[in-house]
């Protein structure tokens, strides 16, 4: 598929959010494209682009693959004891 056909990618920047770097949540924002997390200095320095949305986390952590694990480890001793 040549470049002019191909489908324009989406910039996503998650503002105003904790995220978890070196085992601290660090209050930053979180630039996703087509579903892959992306470095904001190259964004800002090479490609010199704008997001194409912002989403307010309003102070949320945003992490992939946090299971409620509380919830989890209840249910199994529960389940355990009958």
């Amino acid at each position: 598929m040549t470049p002019s056909l191909r489908a324009r990618s989406c910039l996503v920047q998650y503002k105003n959010c904790r995220l978890l770097r070196n085992h601290q949540l660090v209050w930053d924002d979180l630039w996703v494209r087509d579903g892959r997390i992306e470095d904001p200095r190259k964004l800002f320095w090479e490609e010199r682009v704008a997001s194409d949305v912002q989403v307010d986390c309003g102070g949320c952590i945003v992490s992939p693959g946090f299971i409620d694990t509380q919830i989890n480890v209840v249910l199994e001793w529960i389940f355990r004891q009958k």
